[in-house]
């Protein structure tokens, strides 16, 4: 195999437990695009973690989200957020991607996992098409703006061969998501990955598993 990552935390970072914004120093993406939050309270609690940490990564997230609603101006100092940003999380988070997939441009990321849209063994075939098809339209459409992708292997292995359509073969590229108490499924997904790519020379990120997926 190529490489093996480990992303333990890679761009999915949080506030902490108090959600305080006195001593900022991270901010969540998800909260960006979270639904259950209203516009109003999402621009000022950005507004504000601005206000206390221009500097930080969170920032300078607020900064390109702020700005996109035209409610502030940059000064042409803005760095963008480089790193790989993934979406392993629950997908309520990340619904909103769908009717705005443009946001993610906005960060400025070097790579992007697809979104990681839920595919569980009892679900319908329909639902499966339906999930694999907008994880890899969004891939493409950020694709085209230039991001490098990985392909998310992360869905029941009932749907394994499914979840490859769309992608072209001889992809490289792959990510998971490790789960501590079947660590062995790792494998099963990099077997796929490397009979989709026609090598085993390819890089492979995950993310979470702890000691039993840094041991794998």
């Amino acid at each position: 195999m190529g490489g093996v990552v480990l992303a333990e935390v890679a761009f999915w970072i949080d506030l902490g437990k108090s959600g305080s914004l006195s001593k900022p120093t991270r901010l969540s993406p998800h909260y960006l695009i979270d639904n259950d939050r209203d516009d109003a309270q999402r621009l000022n609690y950005l507004a504000v973690f601005l206000k206390v940490a221009p500097d930080s990564i969170g920032g300078k997230i607020a900064m390109d989200v702020l700005e996109s609603y035209g409610i502030v101006e940059g000064g042409g100092t803005r760095r963008a957020l480089y790193g790989t940003l993934h979406f392993y999380t629950v997908d309520y988070r990340f619904r909103a991607l769908w009717q705005n997939p443009g946001r993610v441009v906005k960060a400025g990321c070097i790579n992007i996992v697809e979104p990681n849209y839920s595919v569980y063994e009892q679900s319908p075939l329909a639902h499966a098409i339906w999930q694999t098809y907008r994880k890899r339209w969004l891939a493409r459409y950020w694709q085209h703006q230039g991001i490098r992708v990985f392909v998310d292997l992360n869905v029941s292995l009932n749907y394994a061969a499914l979840n490859m359509y769309g992608v072209p073969k001889g992809w490289l590229s792959y990510a998971t998501r490790a789960y501590a108490d079947r660590v062995q499924v790792l494998g099963v997904e990099a077997n796929v990955a490397k009979r989709w790519a026609g090598t085993d020379d390819i890089l492979l990120m995950v993310y979470a598993g702890g000691q039993g997926a840094r041991k794998w």
